[in-house]
């Protein structure tokens, strides 16, 4: 198998503000990892050569359709189908390429204790699309910035670096605006948006919110409430949300902003962090992305999100990643059907 590339960092000092953190900066037992290096992962002991992160700011529309897409309901998909000239294109191949977060506990992570696997919320979805389709993954480390540009280009069966990716699990907020570049699965999760902070501050609401530094992905949905919601905020866009994490450890940023089961991980990791109660600024229904040329693969993907409810895989899934974490029961959201495909 091979073995996710990038190297480990180490920051020393905990930075203006935060005394008692040590010197190698910590999240949890495991230093953080420079994700910005890390390459695709692969499963199924797949043979890939190494894939560097892309960094690109300005994504590629995933198609282009001869008119704007229409969207009165950014939660309404595809009706499912177990019929895809996509899905049968993606077996001739033999494996699956899925653009996933690396950095995210309970969704998308590297696990510690194997560096040659993923675990997490989004990648048991990933998985259960690939078991459907009877091939194995190839996991590709992509940022929040990068999904729809991943999208947007056609695998490439020879060098996975040069070319996208088949399907985005990595936290991806359905609305009309993306609708235009991608293509999207039924909801198969409901997130919030919410605000962690250092445990001693002084922020308590949004209220005291004003000239503080929250920060955020670039790219994130939550970049852009937060903005609109907190007049006066200063924001800070980062590649991940881990990046995040390390600026507010180092005292750099004030707060971090981002949805409930991203900010439930962190706050795993580093126990000196809140997860302000009370505040949800914005729901955030996560989709699984496909590129908007193969619509009737997130029809396929919808069929397997429905097998998924009947057998019970999504409940497994949700209550080993999220349920803990969040200290909530989760059921699997009801589908809106009837885009069409066409």
């Amino acid at each position: 198998m091979t073995r996710p590339v990038g190297r480990r960092v180490t920051r020393r000092g905990g930075g203006p503000g935060r005394p008692g953190l040590p010197g190698r900066l910590r999240v949890g037992t495991v230093a953080l990892v420079a994700l910005s290096a890390v390459a695709t992962a692969v499963s199924g002991c797949v043979s890939a050569p190494p894939v560097p992160t892309t960094t690109t700011t300005s994504p590629a529309p995933a198609g282009s359709p001869a008119a704007p897409v229409s969207c009165t309901n950014a939660r309404q998909s595809y009706a499912p189908s177990t019929s895809s000239a996509h899905a049968k294109a993606i077996q001739a191949r033999k494996f699956l390429v899925v653009g996933v977060s690396a950095d995210t506990r309970q969704l998308g992570a590297v696990d510690p204790a194997n560096p040659d696997a993923f675990q997490g919320f989004d990648i048991e979805m990933a998985k259960l699309v690939a078991a459907e389709l009877g091939v194995p993954i190839r996991f590709k480390v992509i940022t929040t910035a990068d999904r729809v540009g991943q999208l947007g280009k056609e695998v490439n069966a020879r060098s996975i670096a040069d070319g996208g990716v088949d399907l985005v699990a990595r936290a991806f907020t359905m609305n009309c605006a993306r609708w235009q570049q991608v293509a999207f699965s039924a909801v198969y999760f409901e997130a919030s948006q919410g605000l962690m902070v250092p445990r001693a501050s002084s922020i308590k609401a949004l209220s005291t919110l004003s000239g503080r530094t929250v920060c955020a992905p670039a790219g994130s949905t939550s970049l852009d409430t937060i903005k609109a919601k907190v007049p006066g905020v200063t924001v800070r866009g980062v590649a991940n949300h881990t990046d995040c994490l390390v600026l507010l450890q180092q005292g750099q940023v004030d707060a971090i902003t981002g949805d409930d089961a991203i900010l439930a991980g962190f706050k795993a990791q580093d126990p000196t962090t809140v997860v302000l109660p009370d505040i949800d600024l914005s729901d955030e229904p996560y989709g699984l992305g496909v590129n908007l040329k193969h619509k009737d693969f997130a029809a396929y993907v919808n069929a397997v999100l429905e097998k998924a409810r009947a057998s019970g895989a999504w409940q497994k899934a949700y209550d080993t990643h999220l349920r803990g974490p969040l200290g909530k029961a989760g059921t699997q959201p009801t589908p809106i059907y009837g885009r069409p495909l066409s």
